[in-house]
Order: structure tokens, then sequence, then C-alpha cells
């Protein structure tokens, strides 16, 4: 992970057994290709093996090697839990920062191929969040489109193709992500008064989001909501398919422009107040 965060690189781990094969250890030429024209850095996680002593050891080295695999054993379970990974094989896509952004258990050769396109969003610099966000696309005269999506999930409305996202480099558009707030992960020896205070940040960050969401008439996730640059709403697409999201992008500047022109006109002849 150190070496995807220096690169600014994804990373795609794979959590499999000894000797697996299978679509999840890429050991189809199809997806090694994927894999390889990624640019990801490829991890493999596997459990602990079980130690084989000679016939001659002595308690003391018994005892020792009974420790350390116990170690790694729960070190493997601590990881394998922190991660969300329950079953083997199980495909996990990292942002270089290492933040997972999708999990795949036990997936096919689609399954996989589809999920790989995501990658190249991951990467930083891509997505922005929304203040920064809102801020260039306004600085920059640059439609926006802010994406509402569950954490972990890939799709059309992530832009997880290379032809959706040229299409969203025709539109100028600054892609915009929001994601729901997590919970914090405490650990076992937290005092009530942490706990307490990680569920309220929770639930104001929870708060805050919600009113989000209904400032921008979002009522399910996945969500796209195209924007002018100042901040005016002009379509939304709720759990879009692939060519909902290409026309939207392809009528998105004009759709800008056309609704500069009819807010001018309404401006123009709005009555002063006397």
């Amino acid at each position: 992970m150190s070496e995807a965060k220096s690169q600014n690189k994804p990373a795609v781990a794979v959590f499999t057994m000894k000797g697996f094969q299978g679509p999840a250890a890429f050991d189809e030429p199809g997806l090694r290709s994927c894999l390889t024209s990624s640019g990801a850095i490829p991890i493999r996680v596997l459990p602990p093996e079980q130690p084989v002593l000679p016939g001659n050891a002595t308690p003391e080295v018994v005892k020792a090697t009974r420790e350390s695999y116990e170690a790694a054993c729960k070190k493997y379970r601590e990881l394998a839990e922190k991660l969300g990974v329950s079953v083997n094989p199980t495909v996990l896509l990292f942002a270089p920062e290492g933040e997972p952004s999708c999990r795949l258990a036990a997936p096919s050769s689609g399954e996989l191929l589809g999920a790989m396109g995501v990658l190249p969003t991951l990467v930083s610099g891509f997505w922005r969040e929304l203040a920064p966000g809102l801020e260039e696309a306004k600085a920059g005269g640059k439609p926006a489109v802010i994406v509402f999506v569950a954490r972990g999930y890939y799709g059309p409305a992530t832009f997880a193709s290379d032809d959706l996202r040229k299409v969203l480099g025709t539109s100028n558009a600054v892609p915009i992500r929001v994601l729901p707030p997590e919970r914090s992960v405490l650990p076992k020896d937290a005092t009530p008064e942490q706990a307490k205070e990680a569920k309220a940040a929770y639930e104001a960050a929870e708060k805050k989001h919600g009113e989000l969401l209904n400032k921008y008439g979002v009522f399910s996730q996945p969500s796209m909501v195209m924007i002018t640059p100042e901040g005016d709403v002009v379509a939304r697409l709720s759990n879009p398919a692939a060519t909902a999201v290409q026309q939207m992008l392809a009528a998105l500047p004009k759709l800008v422009e056309d609704f500069k022109a009819i807010k001018a006109r309404k401006t123009q002849g709005a009555v002063p107040a006397k």
C-alpha cells in the first residue's frame, strides 16, 4: 500500500488461499492484461500456514512456534475483519490513500472486468470534494456533476468505463463525489466518553449528509446531479444506465447554456420593486 500511495496508483488486494486458481487470482489472460493496463499495484494476502515441526523439536520450540502462528492468525483475522473480508477469495480495490472503494466476494470474470473499469477514478485528483469542486466549477465557468453514491459502489454513475470518462472530459464538467459518513471503528478499550464523542460526531455528519441530499433533491443512491457553474441544478439521474449517463453528459453544455439564457430573460423581464 505504501507503493500505491507514493506513486498515486490504485491497488488491487486479493485475499485467497494458497494454490487458489480462478478469476480472483487473475489467472486468465484477459484479466491479467486488464490488471496490467490499469497500472494498479497487485497485492496478495494469504492466511498463515500451519508450521510443520521436526519430530525432535523441543517443548520450547513447539511453544514459540505455536505462539508465533497464533499471533499471525490473529493479525490476519483482524485485517480481514477491518476490510470486511468474510470469504476467500475476495478482491478489494483501493484508492492510493488506502481507502477501499470496492469489494468483490468470489467474483466471476465478468464482475472483475466491470469493477476494474473504476480504477482510473480512484487516483488522487479525479474526484473533488463538494466545496472545492463547486469553487473550481464557478471559478472556471464549468458545469459540475455531483455524484451521490454509497461507499463501495462502482458503475455508470462513477464513470466506470473509458467511454464514460471520455464523455465526461468532453463535457468539461467537474466531477464531485459525495459519500455517506462512516462510523468510527473504536478500539476495544475505548472509554464511554470516547464512544459518546464518536457517536455524536457520526450523527452530526449523518445529519449534514441528509441536508445535502434534501438540498439537491436526491432520494436514492446512486444519483447524479448536473449543475451550472453558479450551482443551479439543470438535471438529475437516479441509478442511471451507461447510455443515460453518456446522453446527459453530451447534452450538459447545451443544458447549461439554455438554463442561463432562460434565467437571463427572467431577470431582464423582472419588474423592479417600488
